[in-house]
């Protein structure tokens, strides 16, 4: 039953994107995004080790160096990007490495099970993934300007506050919800909005 939920999410996501359409020219980059999309979110779960916040006492992330003449590591969390880029998790924003923004996702029937939810991205915004509470799973596929989510409960409960978590490099308010939509325990859709941002 369980299978069967997650080939529909995920023919549905499929056909979200298809029917927004790509405003990027095309050329094959879906299938590199939805592949870089799932990815991440996986590798960013909090039991993954994700974005290390915690540098340390003593750390310092200005050019100079600690005291005990340590410079701060290009790339890692609170010092300069190396090249424009950063470790892991990180994104580069405005010369230095940062988490990315965390947004939740609220999920307001509690007769959910299972919803799916196609983003766009505004000015200044990019989903880069998503991470999930125990006991709910999913999985984004992305082709920019538009990103698409399908997220499930693996036991029959409702979704808590927090429990899927989108990552951004931006500011949220640029990101917008199109559709949105949610399913009970039977499959069937639930009637109102199914997904917001908070």
């Amino acid at each position: 039953m369980r299978c069967d939920t997650i080939r529909h999410l995920a023919v549905s996501l499929v056909l979200l994107l298809g029917a927004v359409g790509c405003d990027d020219g095309g050329g094959g980059g879906g299938g590199a995004g939805g592949a870089d999309g799932g990815d991440r979110a996986d590798a960013a779960r909090p039991d993954g080790g994700g974005g290390g916040a915690d540098v340390g006492p003593g750390r310092d992330t200005g050019p100079g160096g600690d005291d005990m003449g340590v410079a701060c590591p290009p790339g890692t969390d609170g010092c300069p990007c190396a090249a424009g880029a950063c470790e892991g998790e990180l994104v580069c924003r405005e010369g230095t490495c940062a988490p990315p923004v965390q947004q939740g996702l609220a999920i307001a029937d509690a007769a959910a099970r299972s919803c799916e939810v196609l983003f766009r991205e505004g000015a200044g915004i990019a989903v880069l993934g998503a991470t999930y509470d125990e006991g709910v799973e999913g999985f984004l596929i992305r082709e920019a300007p538009s990103a698409a989510l399908a997220f499930l409960r693996t036991a029959d409960a409702p979704f808590e506050v927090g429990s899927v978590q989108l990552q951004l490099d931006g500011d949220a308010a640029a990101l917008s919800i199109v559709r949105a939509r949610c399913f009970d325990a039977r499959g069937a859709e639930l009637a109102g909005d199914g997904v917001t941002l908070p």
